[in-house]
Parts: C-alpha cells; sequence; structure tokens
C-alpha cells in the first residue's frame, strides 16, 4: 500500500514538474507575441431584404465600415455576391465570391463558397479561397470572411464584439435586423497562420513560410520595395535547413546589399533575428519617402565650387530635341479606342504607392491600383503613359514589332537626356541614393511628370523603366537591363518578339539611352532619333550585366534590313549596298519634301560600299566635305581681311611710317587674291556638286548626320 502511495507520488510530482515546465516555457517565451496563431472568423450575416448596405461597428473602429452589397442569383441554388467595403469615403476591400446552398441530412444549410477573392486596396493583397465550405448555417445569408483582411479586429482569440447594422436607401438604421453568427478556423500552427497570407513580388504571389533562401531574399526585396518594416516588424515563419537561424542578420544584410535597383536604406540598420522557425525584420531606415515625391531639381543652382569651370561647360552640353530628324511612328489610323493588354479579366491587380512600385508591378505583368491620396503621383504616371501609347500607337491592329517600334522612337526622340545632372554626379564623383537618389531623372517621373519644363530629361534608369512599363501595358514581354558599360554603371532593356513574317522569334536588346544620335551645331548639341541601339546585339566586350543573372544568349534583329521603301514597283531596304539602292531612296525622299516640306531617311551602309571610292555615298562624302572646307577657308580669309583692314586704319590715323601701311596693303592684296581663289574653286565644286546632286535626282536642299555606318538625311525645300 506504501509502495503504491509512493509510486502515485512519484507520478503528481512528474507531471507537476511537467505542466510547471510547459507553463514556465510559455511564460517565459509568449508565443502568441510572435505571430497571431488562432481562429480563423467567417462571419455569416443574415441578408436584411430592406438593406442598401450594412454598417460594420467594433471598438477598435474610429469610423464604421460600410458594405455595399450586391447579388445576382444564377439558379435556385446558386449565387453571385460583390461586397464593396468602405470606411468614409475610401475604398478598403472589394470582396467577390458565389455561393451555392445545400440542406444536409438534418434540415440545415450548408454554404459552398467557390470562385472567392478579397482585394485589399490597402496593402495590395488578393486572397483566393478555392472550394471552402461554411456549415451549419441557416437562413438566407452572404459569407464575408472579414477575419482574413481586417486583421486588427482579430488580434487574439476568442469572439470579437461586433455590431452589425443594415442601412436602408436614405441611409437610415434598421433597427432590429442584424444577426451574427460565427465560424471559427483554427490554424493549426505558426506555418499554418503565416501561410494565409499572400504578397506580390515579380510577377509572382508568395507568403511568409520560407522554403529556401531564394524566397527569404524575394521577401527583403518586396520589404525595401514596399517599405514593409519601417515602422513594425514583419514576421515569417522558415522551413528550410538552407537558412542558419544564428546567423540570418548576415545574410539578409548580404541580400539587401545586392538590391538591383537602388540603395534604399539610410544605412543598413536592419535588424533580422530567428526564434525557433520563427523569423523577423525590424528597423528599416529609408532615405526616400514613401512616395517618391520628387521634383526635378535646377542643379545650376548647387554647389559646384570644386570646379566650376567644368560644372559650366557641362550645362552648356544640355542638348536639345531636333525634331526635324523624326522619321513618324507606324499608324493604322484607327479610330477605335484601344483596348490595352493591361486591362484584360486575367490580369493581376496589385496597389502601387510610388513609381518604383508602379514599374515592378507592370514590369511583372500584373495591372496596378491605386489609393485615393496615397498613389497619386504614380497613378498620374500610368495614366500619362496609357495616354502617350494612345497616341503613338493609335490601333490595336499594329503588330508587337510595329508598337514596340513605336515606343522606341517616342523616348529616343521626345525625351532628353540629363546631361545637367549626369555631369554634376561626375564632376562630384558621387552617384550615391543618398545625395542624388530624389533627382526625378532616375525614375518613371522623368518622362511621364508634368514638371513645368520644355523637355522632359532623364538618364538610363528613366529612359529603361519607361521602356518597360510602356512594353508590359501593350502585353509585350519586357524588363530592365543592369550592367557596366565602359567602367560606368548603365541600364538598357530586353524585349521579347515574335513575328514569323519578320524572323522574330525571341528576345532582343533595346537601349533607348545610346539610341539618342547626337551633334553640334554652332556650339549648340542636339540630339536625333537613331536605330543602331534598337534590337542590337551585345557586345560582350563593351557591355557587362550585372542583373538579372543567368541571361540566355540574346537573339540578333537587323532594323534597317526590315525597314522598305516601296520606290516605282520595287521594294528597297535601309541597308545600302549598292549604288541603285541609295540613288532611289536618295530621289525619292527628294520628291518626298518637295511635296510635304521634309522627309528623312536613316539609312546603314555596308563596310565595302562605304569604302568604295567609286561609289555614290563616296564621291557624295567628298564633295560635302570639300564644300565644308572651302567654306571655312573663305570664312578665314574674310576674317584676316577684316583684321588687316583695320590695322592699316589705326595705322594711318596714328600717321605711322609709310613703309609699315605698305607691308600690310601688300599682305591685303594677297589674301584678296586667294580669297577669290577659293570663291573661285568653292563655285565650281558647288556646280559639280549640283550636277551630281541632278544626276541623282536631288531636288530639295539636305543634312545629314553620320553615326558609324549609319546616315541620318533630312531632306527640305
Amino acid at each position: 500500500m506504501r509502495k503504491r502511495s509512493k509510486i502515485c507520488l512519484y507520478v503528481f510530482l512528474i507531471c507537476a514538474f511537467v505542466a510547471l515546465g510547459i507553463l514556465g516555457y510559455f511564460v517565459l517565451y509568449p508565443h502568441s507575441d510572435d505571430v497571431r496563431v488562432g481562429n480563423r472568423k467567417f462571419v455569416t450575416l443574415a441578408v436584411v431584404p430592406q438593406a442598401s448596405s450594412y454598417e460594420l461597428y467594433t471598438e477598435t473602429n474610429d469610423e464604421p465600415l460600410t458594405y455595399t452589397v450586391s447579388r445576382q442569383d444564377t439558379s435556385d441554388k446558386t449565387s453571385n455576391i460583390q461586397v464593396l467595403v468602405q470606411q468614409g469615403d475610401r475604398d478598403v476591400a472589394l470582396e467577390k465570391y458565389s455561393q451555392s446552398l445545400v440542406y444536409n441530412d438534418n434540415d440545415k444549410v450548408d454554404c459552398n463558397i467557390y470562385s472567392y477573392s478579397i482585394i485589399l486596396f490597402s496593402s495590395g493583397d488578393i486572397i483566393y479561397l478555392e472550394d471552402s465550405v461554411v456549415e451549419d448555417v441557416s437562413g438566407d445569408f452572404f459569407c464575408t470572411a472579414i477575419g482574413e483582411y481586417l486583421k486588427s479586429l482579430f488580434i487574439y482569440d476568442g469572439q470579437f464584439e461586433l455590431h452589425i447594422i443594415p442601412i436602408d436607401e436614405y441611409g437610415m438604421a434598421l433597427e432590429g435586423q442584424d444577426s451574427i453568427v460565427y465560424y471559427d478556423y483554427f490554424a493549426d500552427s505558426e506555418e499554418d497562420f503565416l501561410r494565409r497570407d499572400k504578397y506580390y513580388y515579380k510577377g509572382e504571389w508568395l507568403d511568409y513560410v520560407i522554403e529556401s533562401r531564394e524566397e527569404l531574399k524575394k521577401l527583403v526585396f518586396w520589404t525595401i520595395l514596399y517599405r514593409q518594416a519601417e515602422c513594425s516588424d514583419l514576421t515569417f515563419f522558415i522551413k528550410t535547413d538552407s537558412i542558419d537561424k544564428n546567423n540570418i542578420n548576415k545574410l539578409v544584410k548580404e541580400y539587401i546589399n545586392s538590391y538591383p535597383e537602388y540603395d534604399a536604406l539610410e544605412d543598413k540598420s536592419v535588424y533580422a533575428t530567428a526564434s525557433g522557425n520563427i523569423g523577423r525584420l525590424s528597423n528599416f531606415e529609408y532615405y526616400l519617402d514613401d512616395n517618391f515625391l520628387l521634383t526635378y531639381r535646377d542643379l545650376r543652382a548647387m554647389d559646384t565650387s570644386s570646379n566650376k569651370s567644368v560644372y559650366n561647360l557641362a550645362v552648356s552640353q544640355l542638348h536639345q530635341k531636333d525634331d526635324g530628324y523624326f522619321q513618324g511612328y507606324i499608324t493604322r489610323n484607327d479610330d477605335d479606342e484601344r483596348e490595352f493588354a493591361i486591362n484584360g479579366d486575367d490580369v493581376d491587380e496589385v496597389v502601387v504607392y510610388n513609381s518604383e512600385q508602379l514599374y515592378m508591378v507592370l514590369e511583372s505583368g500584373a495591372r496596378p491600383l491605386f489609393v485615393d491620396g496615397e498613389s497619386d503621383v504614380a497613378r498620374d504616371i500610368y495614366y500619362n503613359a496609357l495616354s502617350v501609347l494612345e497616341e503613338i500607337n493609335d490601333s490595336d491592329n499594329l503588330t508587337d514589332y510595329e508598337k514596340v517600334t513605336n515606343i522606341y522612337r517616342y523616348l529616343t526622340s521626345q525625351i532628353v537626356y540629363d546631361y545637367v545632372s549626369y555631369y554634376y554626379m561626375q564632376l562630384k564623383n558621387d552617384y550615391s541614393i543618398r545625395n542624388f537618389g530624389n533627382l526625378s531623372c532616375f525614375y518613371l517621373e522623368s518622362v511621364f511628370y508634368d514638371f513645368g519644363l520644355d523637355n522632359h530629361y532623364a538618364v538610363c534608369d528613366g529612359l529603361s523603366k519607361a521602356f518597360s512599363i510602356m512594353c508590359n501595358i501593350e502585353g509585350i514581354y519586357c524588363y530592365k537591363v543592369n550592367g557596366i558599360v565602359s567602367g560606368g554603371n548603365h541600364a538598357w532593356n530586353r524585349v521579347a518578339l515574335y513575328d514569323e513574317t519578320l524572323g522574330l522569334d525571341g528576345e532582343y536588346y533595346v537601349d533607348t539611352t545610346w539610341g539618342e544620335g547626337t551633334y553640334e551645331e554652332d556650339g549648340q548639341n542636339y540630339q536625333l532619333l537613331t536605330h543602331t541601339y534598337y534590337l542590337f546585339k551585345l557586345n560582350t566586350k563593351e557591355r557587362e550585366i550585372s542583373y538579372p543573372e543567368n541571361m540566355s544568349p540574346e537573339s540578333i534583329f537587323d532594323y534597317y534590313k526590315h525597314t522598305y521603301y516601296a520606290i516605282d514597283d520595287s521594294i528597297y531596304d535601309c541597308y545600302i549596298d549598292s549604288d541603285d539602292e541609295l540613288q532611289a531612296i536618295l530621289s525619292y525622299k527628294s520628291q518626298c519634301a518637295i511635296i510635304d516640306g521634309s522627309a528623312v531617311a536613316e539609312l546603314e551602309m555596308s563596310s565595302s560600299y562605304l569604302n568604295d571610292k567609286n561609289s555614290i555615298i563616296y564621291r557624295l562624302n567628298r564633295l560635302d566635305q570639300d564644300v565644308l572646307w572651302m567654306n571655312k577657308q573663305i570664312a578665314s580669309i574674310n576674317n584676316h581681311i577684316v583684321e588687316v583692314e583695320g590695322q592699316i586704319a589705326k595705322l594711318k590715323a596714328y600717321g605711322s611710317w609709310g613703309f609699315v601701311i605698305q607691308n600690310y596693303e601688300q599682305e591685303l592684296d594677297r589674301s584678296r587674291t586667294a580669297l577669290g581663289e577659293y570663291q573661285s574653286s568653292l563655285e565650281n565644286i558647288e556646280s559639280e556638286r549640283m550636277e551630281f546632286l541632278s544626276s541623282l535626282g536631288i531636288t530639295s536642299q539636305y543634312e545629314y548626320v553620320t553615326i558609324d555606318n549609319v546616315y541620318v538625311f533630312k531632306f527640305f525645300r
């Protein structure tokens, strides 16, 4: 008997010790503080026939939530329901689902919900719940999963006091009509709880359960882009042995340093911790503000004392557009309203707050959603981009190649490279986000936001982001490429084009920055449209790609060999390797200029043709260079004559010796003789040139700019 009592005592002590250990574990390590594991609270509300909307009051809401419900019965037992949730004038969420009513063996109604989704406007979440069943509910009802997106109402387990009041069409409460039934779903674990939420990054909906290092990197990048851990901790579940939980902070900092776009942090103060399988990111401190409220800075007012003369020279080199070389857009002249691919029914929708998020979402093929008062600049940029596309791509019947060509032409001809900002950073030898990150030239603002300037100014980052979003709005896959060119950072694009007729069957490089041809005239620099970097081949000695990694071999496409002129029942491409081609095109464009006032031809000369001393282009170059050289000589002699005449006048006024004046007069006679000889030679050369041009059928005036083997001709009356 005594032995049995001892055994019971031992069992009791062991159980008590275990119970105390468990209690101490939960007291010392309050897991409920790590993540909100617990019930998912589905609320089922009885439909009130007289109600046009519902208001939901809680102890935590300062302002009631208004539910506007629309319902369409598709059969006796199936309904499509849409619930718009608003708080004041602000849209909170839009819930869409279908439900069917099934009577079970106990004569109770089961609610089968399918095709269910919630769009949360404040964070961009879209939650899908397939084939979920809410059971044991009686009466006529709709089901709304309030707890799925209004998480602040359900921080703790257990029921929460809700007051749901139906409102009539006059905005008056219908007393005594509300009814609430709770349906609880318990999250079995932290993992289960964290897997229920999704975030969108680079074309993927991802959860907070991390199963690889790559998933952790994506979470860090998304956190930087969406400013998620600036004010509060972000919790995730680690489900992989590839992450060292004791050294996770070092790993996270490595990912931050490898962020492809910019250094978005004031300093690397992010702190990552792991307790068990629960990880947490905290202490993000951002240099740029949440909304990227960028303005174009007038850098002329900035400190240039270190080398003011160099900077003033840089300012003077700010380029101007020369629209006289613009070649126009490919058009179908349709009057139908455009239907952009981005507005398709199967396109994901994601909330954005600033232009960087807008760029990422569009490059991922998703459609942006905007929050009033928080996304205004991003919204302006987006709709301005749509407006430009409606103007330059006037028809849905344009091919992808034609649409991309128009986008390239717009950016290359209409956006001026921001040499002011570029040379100032070069002068300071400083390209940091801390000092220059709020300059609009790096962002979509530079291309699509109205700063009240005569032109839009951008550098390669702004141009390549603009090219990416315009292509993706049209449903053409495109992304920005970061790399190094001649030792400096650069950005360009890679675009996917498929056209059996043209032989397009892959991804091609496009550089709207380097595609801007330049020339100087009378001390002023000008830029003009060229296609020299349109669908071009990557020169690995010239360019090194740093992001994205693991890029497949690129395809090659020669724009000039696939651009044609139909002249006198013949077809000529813009790759010139014979006199017949060049003469036909130059004559044709000259006649167009006589009729239309101006015309442009952009032609690539083959190397063998360009170096053939018997070719038209060789002779044309020589004659033009001879005329240019003669004019320079004549201008120089004229200037010299003016100087000598001035010296003679001064000497005569001062009564100088006659032999000194005589020497100057002899110099004046020699200069006038030389001037006459040069003028005679110029007349002969110009006569030869005019005769030659006439033989080619060129009867208008013309100018041209050369960039390597490419000649851009401008014909005018």
